[in-house]
């Protein structure tokens, strides 16, 4: 049996040994746990929803046009499930200046071939018809 404990006069002092083989593995433990529990998660991104109102002429071409589109701070209020083109909301992650238009570009809105109505994209969050 190993001795880890010697008797040095009225006090006992622990073994080489002992040292080597625990004290390194113990202190590895300690700083690995440490270093986990102070690593930084980022949150993610925050998005919300803009409303956009549409200005323009009730056509494919015209409805396919982000100029035709206005950021206002306020919901339209229109009622969904028609072919007249009120409006269209996208999830943004920074709030648009005050009467700007949206970016339609890159695949961030895209829009219906035969009512040029917007219908998917990585911004799109949904269309606003009215009767």
């Amino acid at each position: 049996m190993l001795k880890t404990f010697k008797r040095v006069g009225n006090h006992f002092t622990i073994n080489n040994f002992f040292m080597k083989k625990y004290l390194f593995g113990s202190l590895a433990l300690v700083l690995a746990i440490g270093f986990s529990s102070f690593t930084h998660v980022s949150s993610a991104k925050k998005f919300t929803v803009y409303p956009f109102v549409y200005g323009g002429a009730q056509t494919a071409i015209e409805r396919a046009k982000s100029s035709n589109y206005t950021y206002t701070a306020t919901d339209p209020g229109c009622i969904d499930n028609t072919t007249t083109e009120c409006g269209v909301n996208l999830t943004l992650t920074t709030a648009p200046a005050l009467n700007s238009h949206p970016d339609f570009s890159g695949g961030k809105v895209t829009t219906d071939i035969t009512t040029g109505l917007p219908n998917g994209g990585t911004t799109f969050s949904s269309n606003e018809t009215k009767l």
